[in-house]
């Protein structure tokens, strides 16, 4: 889904973004709900092989997939999002709210938020890895920043990102007023056997940026 947004660009880089878990829903400049089913295993970890981290994919394959965008769609739909504690949405399946604020973004699944934006205060510096057990929940987060040598270059991997996402359903692209490369994108990974699990790029024109972040969650153990 494309989401053209009313609020000008401001200005920002990577290294102003926080990171926090458990932040209450942001006011949001536009939002999805994605409803995603649970995999076979209903996203226990003990389904993953032993010695294998069962939350996310190989480095090297995690970063591939960042660059290429490569996601599958997902069927989505409207639905109301009740805060709360961390809880299990599945075997039934998992709701997945992408909120895309101001300075970044925001996702809410199973009463569990992750928050990536300019939280004045609030948060830790970004990291390049998390991994949590959140009551019943267990959470992977992993965050890589691709600095562009050129305006050249850094339009083209907008351009890449876009073109995989603008026309799915289930992803939320935010395109901002006042530069056609300020463009937030947040896009559910196909759900499997160890979990369900998304993906978000943030394109910064004035350094070059993108930060691209990739996020697992499975019933602990």
């Amino acid at each position: 889904m494309l989401a053209p947004l009313a609020a000008p660009y401001a200005d920002t880089r990577a290294d102003a973004l926080r990171f926090a878990l458990g932040l209450p829903p942001l006011p949001a400049l536009a939002a999805l709900t994605v409803r995603l089913p649970a995999g076979p295993s209903a996203g226990r970890l003990a389904a993953a092989a032993p010695g294998r981290d069962p939350l996310v994919r190989p480095p090297a394959g995690l970063a591939a997939d960042l660059r290429a965008g490569r996601d599958a769609p997902a069927s989505a739909h409207s639905s109301a999002h009740s805060s709360g504690g961390p809880s299990v949405d599945a075997p039934g399946g998992w709701s997945v709210e992408f909120r895309l604020l101001g300075a970044s973004h925001q996702v809410v699944v199973g009463g569990l938020s992750e928050t990536v934006a300019c939280l004045a205060g609030a948060g830790a510096p970004l990291p390049a890895r998390h991994d949590a057990v959140e009551g019943p929940l267990a959470y992977a987060f992993r965050a890589r920043t691709e600095r562009h040598a050129d305006d050249a270059a850094f339009a083209r991997a907008v351009a890449a990102v876009r073109a995989a996402h603008d026309g799915r359903p289930d992803a939320l692209t935010g395109a901002f007023p006042g530069d056609p490369h300020a463009v937030t994108v947040l896009a559910p990974d196909p759900p499997d056997a160890a979990g369900i699990g998304w993906r978000t790029w943030h394109a910064y024109p004035q350094t070059r940026e993108i930060v691209m972040t990739a996020s697992r969650l499975a019933v602990a153990e």
